[in-house]
């Protein structure tokens, strides 16, 4: 049975496992009966009060009769639990992804999580008709979300460039050791002369460690062999040609590389290390996506996500808190101060983009969340709702539309998810030149307001249809019953009534033979 999320598997299983719990304590107690007390009072009393005693009796009779069938009914399909659910039973499939994972092999922290807690081989019991809800629902909302053409997940890149930063602590202070033996020697050396860059070189190459400029320019900067590790290094061996502030009786472990192959140099090298600290799945996305994007090759995009890896931890902003612009990371106020061209307008809306920014990605992943919790909630208190509803087949109906209407929350947020991502794109041709430029910002604002209101507004207005229109079905099976016992009763009077008649005459027939 598909679920609309990885959460969703676990919350799903422990909402029927309440469910169970509870039904089942409110069978012990006594309390599944009350709706049959409340049955008879309501059934005997109505027609004793309308009736005759002969005509209320027979009345009473059938419109019990029917009343209870359809409250037994209810709960042999929708009280008692019949089906097994199992987290094995339970998968998502990620959009446009080929696998589909289950419950306890998602791959995702849940798993470890919720086996702890106990639910890894537990299995809950779920009524028939809430069994084939869940299962119409999400087969009707998978293949909705199946319908919605595939897209580049553009949020997360960018969300992932402004926030991710080095989590290493080694690997900052190596960083900073090249910086001050490598990169400010070279920065000083480059302001110094003021050559003119090669064609083909950004302006900007030489604001960052991993400069082009500065490795490849032979004999100089980077290659210029004055230039080296103060320290020895681990990973790079000896090298008696290089290291030769070394006496051979006393050859050290690792030997001082130059700050190209300090840089360079394979797993050891700075770079390929920060390319360590970045998330292998979002890694591949930088290597797939954005050359495409902005028409560049693998190699580049690498640079420019470790240029924005350094700049994000340079400014100190902790992962997942904060959100910045698209500035070239020179400091905030240089940020700012590049904007004041834009006029008023776009000033303000820039100061707002630090929070803004990640509330926009904290919304679509929390939406998810709170999808899940409302399931949850919603399966373990339908025993509840059936007991106070006097096991009425209506609120069986009712909830049955509220359930399939948030499964079907899914498909929304699948809409908004790629109009997200295609004006992102639309609006925002090769937005990620903001690399270099501030000039997108109102389109950013535009496109955070309408999407930020469809992920909330469109659950909201299609919960509100189908609430109202479970409503009209609400009320046509509440009539319907309620004509059917109706009916059944004043069949009842009347046959009791004609019966008593018919007696009457054969006495009246036999008196005056007598």
């Amino acid at each position: 049975m598909a679920t609309g999320s990885f959460l969703e598997i676990y919350l799903t299983l422990f909402g029927w496992l309440m469910y169970d719990n509870l039904w089942e304590i409110l069978a012990d107690t006594g309390l599944l009966y009350l709706p049959f007390l409340g049955l008879f009072i309501s059934h005997v009393r109505k027609p004793m009060e309308s009736m005759e005693g002969m005509d209320a009796a027979s009345a009473s009779q059938n419109r019990i009769e029917v009343a209870l069938a359809f409250m037994l009914t209810v709960i042999v399909l929708a009280g008692a639990p019949f089906f097994d659910l199992a987290p094995a039973s339970l998968d998502y499939t990620k959009p446009c992804a080929a696998n589909t994972l289950s419950g306890g092999a998602t791959g995702t922290h849940y798993d470890a999580e919720f086996n702890a807690a106990g639910l890894g081989g537990a299995a809950a019991r779920v009524p028939p008709w809430w069994y084939a809800v869940m299962a119409v629902s999400s087969g009707i909302t998978a293949a909705a979300v199946g319908s919605i053409p595939c897209t580049n997940d553009y949020r997360m890149i960018r969300y992932k460039l402004n926030t991710d930063n080095i989590q290493d602590p080694k690997l900052k202070r190596e960083l900073q050791e090249f910086a001050t033996a490598c990169y400010l020697p070279s920065r000083s050396d480059y302001l110094a002369e003021k050559p003119v860059l090669p064609a083909g070189i950004p302006e900007d190459d030489t604001e960052w460690l991993g400069s082009q400029y500065f490795l490849n320019t032979v004999g100089k900067y980077y290659s210029d062999s004055a230039y080296r590790a103060p320290m020895e290094i681990q990973g790079f061996p000896y090298n008696a040609a290089r290291d030769t502030e070394y006496p051979t009786t006393a050859i050290p472990a690792w030997g001082r590389p130059y700050c190209s192959e300090w840089w360079i140099n394979g797993a050891v090298g700075l770079r390929e290390k920060l390319l360590g600290e970045v998330e292998s799945a979002f890694l591949t996305q930088v290597q797939t996506v954005l050359p495409g994007w902005l028409g560049i090759n693998a190699a580049e995009a690498e640079n420019r996500t470790l240029r924005r890896l350094l700049d994000i931890t340079e400014s100190g902003r902790p992962n997942g808190q904060t959100y910045s612009g698209y500035g070239q990371n020179e400091g905030v106020g240089s940020w700012f101060g590049s904007l004041y061209n834009h006029g008023a307008a776009v000033i303000g809306t820039v100061a707002t983009q630090i929070t803004e920014y990640p509330k926009m990605y904290m919304v679509r992943e929390a939406v998810v969340v709170v999808q899940a919790v409302v399931l949850m909630a919603i399966y373990m208190l339908l025993p509840f709702v059936l007991l106070f509803s006097g096991f009425a087949w209506d609120k069986m109906i009712l909830m049955a539309v509220v359930i399939f209407a948030v499964k079907f929350w899914t498909f929304l947020w699948a809409v908004a998810y790629w109009l997200d991502n295609n004006l992102i794109e639309a609006v925002q041709p090769g937005w990620l030149a903001v690399f270099v430029h501030n000039d997108t910002t109102l389109s950013d604002d535009i496109i955070e307001f309408v999407v930020m209101g469809m992920y909330i507004g469109l659950p909201v207005i299609w919960t509100s249809l189908v609430s109202w229109a479970g409503m009209q079905i609400r009320g046509l099976a509440d009539f319907s019953a309620a004509n059917t016992a109706r009916n059944a009763g004043q069949q009842g009077g009347q046959m009791s009534k004609g019966g008593v008649q018919k007696g009457g005459k054969m006495a009246s027939r036999m008196a005056a033979k007598k």
